[in-house]
């Protein structure tokens, strides 16, 4: 009752709240992240380790059981995966939630390299992530095509050119290249060549390895001008490999008598068709806490410009955009909302007849929305698929809240109330009864968003956005709603009351005349 008087009495004080409520909520809307998932926020970590060509039987039995009883001693793990592919081992660990990302991650990496001793030799050492399940989805596929070059060479393009000017876009991650021929200078030796000149192949290696490098001599000093030095041997083209000079004892010959250099390819494993044309694609990631929609409609603008960089007739296309569904979402709440607010107006038209209190009700509907993107915002909150499945619930309770209010308003007022007393009268019966069905709604839910694992990390930010708007909306309902239902509804009220006293007490002395 004291919140319902404070706000009677001071109608601009209510106004500002309202407009304050508009500026914050729009100010959140444009900065909150959108996202399809949920933000994952609990630790958790992916150890990596890489050898080139070892099948994945080999990496699981060498590499992979090693790394996991390396790993798997740091405090606060929860739970381990691991996954083992050709040339890659992929362990990843699930800490508590009480656990600091930042000390699971040392923790982790130290673990991680203590166990590179034990690993075959020529492993590359671990490299140790954070991990987000979130992120594992790709938000779309970039296809890059050239119809002028060789399917090596448009991989090349992807894998270098296409990859690099990717970076300039803000949260976007292309770590891979799908699809294509993977370019490789090729090495054909002739073994009688090699045999009449007493001559190995791994001599021919070790010949190439040794000639084909860059080297940094130091600095030269002339006169007061320092200078640095370099040694750049490498050769521009496949072609200048065949002059490569192989010295093996006092014998010394070029690669070509032995051989020849070509500029080609490895196998194919892949082949990738985008509406029945052979493209590469690069499927497109985003970074930990970048919004989805920010990273897919930056990149959409870059395009044009990203395909000036590459070599003439180049092409790129981004197809398969998984950041649809959370736009039809988006646009599902604006149609809901909208459906909603015409249908409120339409019942309290037909049952109440009164455009006033249509209008109150349609006003504080966006208002509590609002807030609980507010409160969604404050508490690290996204806008995805279930924080807007949980505005979705309460739009139904927060319609509810404010008709309850303007009814049981306008039935007082009815009885010959003031405007400010009906109000007042109607805000204090309904408080027990709106205030219980607002804390059972959010009670319902509370189990929900304290599961544990995967289930609270997906149904909490639900649980979240039905709480805070259920609030805003009690709030309101006990604030805004009564205050413009004093103000807005009370002259034509008042009018007819005070013409109902005035003509009762002109016929009054009628009946008394003797």
């Amino acid at each position: 009752m004291g919140l319902v008087k404070l706000a009677l009495g001071n109608i601009y004080g209510v106004i500002v709240m309202a407009l304050l409520i508009a500026v914050l909520g729009g100010v959140a809307l444009m900065q909150i992240p959108v996202d399809i998932l949920p933000t994952f926020k609990a630790p958790a970590v992916q150890v990596l380790t890489y050898f080139n060509g070892m099948p994945s039987r080999s990496i699981e039995r060498t590499i992979t059981d090693r790394v996991e009883r390396w790993v798997n001693q740091a405090p606060g793990v929860g739970s381990v995966e691991s996954r083992s592919v050709v040339g890659v081992s992929v362990v990843k660990l699930y800490f508590r939630d009480d656990v600091d990302p930042n000390a699971a991650l040392t923790m982790t990496n130290s673990l991680a390299l203590g166990s590179l001793p034990t690993l075959p030799r020529n492993t590359l050492p671990p490299v140790v992530l954070p991990f987000d399940p979130t992120g594992t989805l790709p938000l779309g596929i970039l296809t890059v095509s050239n119809s002028g070059v060789s399917p090596a060479k448009v991989k090349d393009i992807a894998r270098v050119q296409t990859r690099n000017a990717l970076g300039s876009v803000p949260g976007c991650v292309a770590p891979v290249v799908v699809g294509g021929k993977d370019r490789r200078i090729m090495i054909y030796l002739s073994p009688d060549k090699l045999r009449a000149r007493n001559l190995s192949a791994l001599d021919v290696v070790k010949a190439l390895d040794e000639g084909n490098l860059m080297v940094t001599p130091g600095s030269a000093y002339f006169g007061d001008r320092q200078i640095a030095l370099e040694s750049n041997v490498m050769v521009g083209k496949a072609e200048d490999l065949n002059e490569m000079p192989i010295t093996v004892g006092d014998q010394q010959i070029l690669l070509s008598d032995v051989g020849r250099a070509e500029d080609s390819s490895v196998i194919q494993k892949s082949r990738v068709r985008v509406n029945g044309a052979e493209q590469v694609y690069v499927p497109i990631y985003r970074q930990a806490g970048a919004s989805s929609l920010a990273v897919v409609d930056e990149l959409r603008k870059q395009i044009p410009s990203i395909e000036e960089q590459l070599p003439e007739g180049s092409k790129l296309e981004f197809v398969l955009d998984q950041t649809g569904t959370v736009r039809q979402s988006i646009d599902s709440l604006l149609h809901e909302g909208a459906i909603g607010a015409c249908l409120v107006a339409l019942m309290i038209l037909i049952f109440l007849g009164s455009w006033r209190m249509t209008l109150i009700a349609v006003m504080a509907l966006p208002l509590a929305i609002l807030c609980g993107i507010i409160g969604l915002s404050a508490s690290n909150n996204t806008i995805n698929v279930m924080t807007l499945a949980g505005l979705f619930l309460a739009i139904g309770p927060l319609v509810d809240n404010a008709i309850v209010v303007l009814e049981n308003t306008h039935r007082h007022m009815a009885m010959g109330k003031s405007s400010r007393h009906a109000a007042l009268d109607a805000a204090g019966e309904l408080t027990l009864p709106v205030l219980l069905a607002t804390c059972t709604t959010i009670l319902v839910l509370a189990p929900i968003a304290m599961m544990p694992g995967l289930g609270g990390f997906l149904f909490k930010p639900l649980a979240l956005a039905v709480a805070f708007t259920m609030i805003a909306s009690f709030i309101l309902a006990w604030t805004f709603v009564p205050s413009l239902a004093a103000h807005m509804m009370g002259g034509h009220h008042d009018k007819a009351s005070h013409h109902h006293a005035d003509a009762s007490s002109t016929s009054l002395p009628e009946h008394g005349d003797p």
